[in-house]
């Protein structure tokens, strides 16, 4: 079961790995700016809903992915969007190919930011919404004993495999034990011949 530690995990991971990317902060960045010198291209990711099912659980997480330009240059900013934006595919690339547990939802949409913050940074914000292909699962409950009332229904089924009774918490079911086999056939054959065809 994938949790969301795991993915941020996964995410910081990532991170770590991509030559161009020197920061990933999950959640909140640092208060103080001197914890932010060197962090730059940096990438943000905070939860914004998450949705569960009985087949599936869904995350929406907002990334940011920034870094400085050269102040009072607009071909340095320009530069900075185009570079961050090709991070910011890579992060999605990554999503949707690499953790196979993931199902990307919809497409992403982006919205650039430039100058913005006390930092001045420019780059890309965008929402991934993505699917686990998991959902509500009792089994996973960590309990250390079942309660006396159990949920959801008991399927009693033949030697066919056919169901023959259906339960509800609370319901019980009379088995009814062979206990001899009476012949109530008149005038039967001491000897059956069954051929094979």
């Amino acid at each position: 079961m994938l949790t969301l530690n795991n993915i941020v995990q996964r995410i910081s991971d990532f991170a770590d790995a991509h030559e161009q990317i020197n920061t990933f902060f999950f959640l909140t960045l640092p208060d103080n700016e001197k914890d932010l010198e060197g962090a730059y291209p940096m990438l943000f990711c905070e939860p914004v809903s998450s949705e569960v099912a009985k087949n599936y659980d869904s995350f929406t997480l907002q990334f940011m992915i920034v870094n400085q330009p050269i102040r009072d240059n607009r071909n340095s900013i320009q530069e900075v969007l185009s570079d961050t934006k090709l991070i910011a595919n890579d992060v999605i690339a990554y999503l949707a190919y690499q953790i196979s547990e993931m199902v990307l939802t919809d497409v992403v949409g982006m919205e650039h930011i430039v100058d913005a913050g006390d930092d001045s940074v420019t780059g890309w914000r965008f929402s991934v919404n993505f699917k686990l292909n998991q959902g509500l699962d009792s089994c996973n409950i960590p309990a250390t004993s079942t309660p006396d009332n159990t949920y959801g229904q008991v399927l009693i089924l033949n030697q066919d495999g056919d169901t023959i009774a259906t339960l509800n918490a609370g319901q019980t079911y009379t088995v009814e034990q062979l206990q001899a086999v009476i012949d109530t056939i008149d005038n039967n054959t001491a000897t059956i011949i069954d051929p094979i065809d």
